[in-house]
């Protein structure tokens, strides 16, 4: 079974090539390739510009071959150091950018960018963000909620 449905070619995925027969494009071979990602988070943020694209537009932008870049401004992102992106996620933070916080909140939980795993900073954290609106801090706050977390 199909994990995602074949989406149309939309005007804000903005690395998807025109083609007339869905097959052909990219996020469809990356959904049949990718099934278990049907069961996790399939977006991600950028720090350098602070914006978030779907994983399968990451995929097809890949694919063309700018796989250095961010989609959006075109920054370097390969090579950082942890200290760096976590420099970067902090700026965004300090500006109320909902996209950090969750993105900050799950590093946290997960105990990434050599942070120690701290489940109430990460819950924190994504309150925040919910509360300014984002709906993928809803998305983690309920899968902590649903895990036993809160």
């Amino acid at each position: 079974m199909l994990p995602f449905k074949p989406i149309e070619i939309l005007r804000s995925c903005i690395s998807l090539p025109t083609a007339t027969i869905t097959a052909r494009v990219p996020v469809y071979k990356f959904a049949f390739e990718n099934e278990e990602l049907a069961q996790v988070e399939t977006k991600q943020y950028y720090t350098c510009c602070g914006k978030s694209i779907c994983k399968g537009c990451v995929y097809s932008f890949c694919e063309s071959g700018n796989i250095r870049t961010c989609p959006f401004c075109k920054a370097d992102i390969i090579g950082k150091t942890d200290e760096e992106i976590f420099e970067a996620l902090m700026k965004q933070v300090e500006t109320n950018d909902a996209g950090a916080m969750t993105a900050l909140g799950s590093d946290y939980y997960h105990g990434k960018l050599g942070l120690l795993r701290d489940c109430e900073k990460a819950l924190e954290l994504w309150k925040q963000a919910a509360t300014l609106g984002y709906s993928h801090a809803h998305f983690h706050l309920g899968n902590d909620y649903y895990d036993g977390g809160v």
